[in-house]
């Protein structure tokens, strides 16, 4: 059995908490509980369904503000424990640096917890590029498109302030993560990003980026105008295209026309075999209400128990959160 420390006890912390309820607790619990307000504790602890013992605990799960990501996670590893971060797990690159510095220096484990790198459409797409069936990897889309309600209201939470006050992408993971894993099949990353933001509104950013291979990224963060719900999720190939939003469509190598929908969706099912994608099986199976948390949370409880890799590890987690300093940093003339 697993034993946690969960460390931020706000809005996501408690989500954190809540999921876990769905996790059998002969596999992981938590046994401590920490923030900076009493009140905030007491209430974990009256939505925990068991008794929280304050025993000695395995990793830190760490559910702070972004600011503090970094922080946190390194003094954990300095105390002798693997952590467990949420996005993005660093907002500086020095921060990024040094989360790869403690992680060497410590042997301690520092996993970032990127959902969307669970999606169940994404890890279908994932095996579907694994056996080629979209030719050549060209281009690849994500983003975070999401209205939350960015305005004056300083009661707003710290996350809508984040977001309307750092330059940039500054949510920059949930979009690139999945885009990661398809570059990753080859051995390719990211070595050059060019940033422009909007000037007329806040949390509005785009991105592209090129990789080492050719290949082009395009990254977009909007959480300021009244665009549906999207992440994107395209992919390009010489003889395949997936994309999830706003449509699930998928055309593989010899099919004559893109499917398009339930469809698409049906097709994609059938390339969900991976153990990802097996944990997203069994969470749907459970009824579970998310899923793809269910599935993240079940690998990384399997991946600190085992040894086995997780799907953001620490330079993953370096990677990708350096993001939000190169598109805040780097801006288009």
């Amino acid at each position: 059995m697993l034993r946690f420390k969960l460390i931020g006890l706000g809005n996501r912390g408690l989500n954190t908490l809540k999921r876990f309820q769905d996790i059998p607790q002969e596999l992981a619990v938590f046994t401590q509980l920490e923030d900076i307000s009493p009140a905030s504790v007491e209430a974990a602890r009256n939505l925990c369904p068991y008794t929280i013992s304050n025993e000695p605990y395995d990793a830190a799960y760490i559910c702070t503000d972004w600011a503090s990501h970094a922080s946190i996670a390194i003094a954990e590893m300095e105390s002798g424990h693997d952590v467990v971060v949420e996005v993005p797990a660093a907002v500086t690159l020095e921060e990024c640096q040094a989360l790869r510095q403690a992680s060497q220096r410590t042997g301690r484990r520092c996993l970032m917890a990127e959902n969307c790198c669970f999606d169940a459409f994404h890890l279908a797409c994932l095996e579907i590029a694994r056996q080629g069936l979209f030719g050549t990897l060209t281009h690849l889309e994500g983003a975070y498109i999401h209205t939350i309600g960015l305005g004056d209201d300083a009661t707003k939470p710290w996350m809508i302030q984040a977001l309307r006050s750092m330059a940039g992408n500054s949510y920059p993971t949930h979009a690139y993560g999945p885009i990661a894993q398809l570059l990753a099949l080859d051995g390719d990353s990211f070595t050059s990003v060019k940033s422009l933001s909007s000037m007329l509104t806040t949390g509005l950013n785009t991105a592209l980026l090129r990789t080492k291979r050719g290949r082009s990224v395009l990254l977009q963060l909007d959480v300021s105008t009244p665009r549906p719900y999207s992440r994107m999720q395209t992919i390009c190939g010489t003889e395949g295209f997936a994309q999830k939003y706003p449509v699930p469509t998928l055309l593989l190598r010899g099919m004559d026309a893109p499917l398009i929908g339930d469809e698409a969706l049906a097709l994609a099912r059938k390339y969900m075999t991976s153990p990802a994608a097996l944990l997203w099986l069994e969470g749907e199976s459970r009824g579970v209400s998310n899923p793809m948390n269910y599935a993240m949370d079940r690998s990384i409880i399997h991946c600190l128990t085992t040894g086995e890799r997780f799907a953001a590890e620490v330079e993953e987690a370096a990677e990708w959160s350096s993001l939000v300093a190169l598109t805040g940093a780097e801006q288009l003339d």
